[in-house]
């Protein structure tokens, strides 16, 4: 059961980081966000990063390309609280075999 969560937990961690990182690709290229996949896109990047609003306000630049520092610095957070539910979770699933 405890392996059956952290996949769970790491499915969906993995689901949301995806769809930033693709946001953050589709930033960088300049996509028109007019389109249906991009519009999509834009709007589950906004719902799992608005809990990190006002963290950061800076754009990370590099050339011409400006990627929102926000949508990176979410990953990372996603990426962190993921790994410490699975080790608590783990650990969990560790001490009820040992009782």
């Amino acid at each position: 059961m405890i392996k059956f969560i952290c996949k769970i937990l790491y499915t969906a961690s993995m689901l949301v980081e995806g769809i930033i990182c693709i946001d953050i690709i589709l930033v960088a290229i300049n996509a028109n966000m007019d389109n249906s996949f991009a519009s999509i896109i834009n709007r589950l990047t906004t719902l799992f990063v608005s809990p990190f609003n006002g963290l950061v306000t800076q754009y990370l630049q590099i050339n011409n390309t400006y990627i929102p520092l926000l949508y990176i610095v979410a990953v990372i957070i996603y990426a962190i609280i993921s790994f410490i539910f699975s080790e608590i979770i783990k650990t969990l699933g560790k001490a009820d075999t040992h009782n």
